[in-house]
């Protein structure tokens, strides 16, 4: 009995965490109450934690939406020259999620195609050619050092 209601606790969960994560997808960003910068935040935080796990669908699910940021990212680069959200959280979570992606099967691997990589150029650009939200936690220079280490491992996922 107790196991079934564990059984049933995580499911409930899964399902929570997943339609917060429907709605931290840029397609749903306008849809919720959350800001766009913040949603990116969030997602990104989501990654980084779930780079633990990343065989696991939930997992696989938030990186895709973290992949699925990188227009809208880019779009927002486009239109202005500073960055309002938190850049190193974003840039870490895509090297967490790079780093991960070394155990999984190919057709799971994100950030292979060349779309997803010409957005994600302009982001590992954004340290050097955008004013940056910076926080003492974050100086430019740790934003600068995640777009170097990102950059050095894309050459990886794009020969898939």
């Amino acid at each position: 009995m107790k196991h079934e209601q564990d059984n049933e606790h995580v499911d409930s969960m899964r399902d929570s965490l997943l339609s917060f994560v429907g709605f931290l997808k840029p397609s749903g960003i306008n849809e919720s109450m959350l800001t766009p910068e913040i949603a990116v935040t969030a997602l990104s935080m989501l990654c980084i934690i779930f780079c633990n796990y990343p065989k696991t669908c939930l997992a696989l699910t938030i990186f895709r939406e973290a992949c699925d940021c990188m227009p809208w990212i880019s779009e927002q680069a486009k239109r202005s020259r500073s960055i309002e959200f938190d850049l190193a959280t974003c840039l870490e979570a895509v090297h967490s999620i790079l780093l991960s992606q070394r155990s999984l099967s190919q057709e799971n691997i994100l950030f292979r195609t060349m779309d997803v990589n010409a957005d994600l150029s302009v982001v590992l650009m954004l340290p050097w050619t955008h004013l940056l939200a910076m926080t003492e936690a974050d100086p430019k220079w740790k934003t600068k050092g995640l777009s170097v280490q990102v950059l050095s491992k894309i050459g990886f996922c794009i020969k898939a």
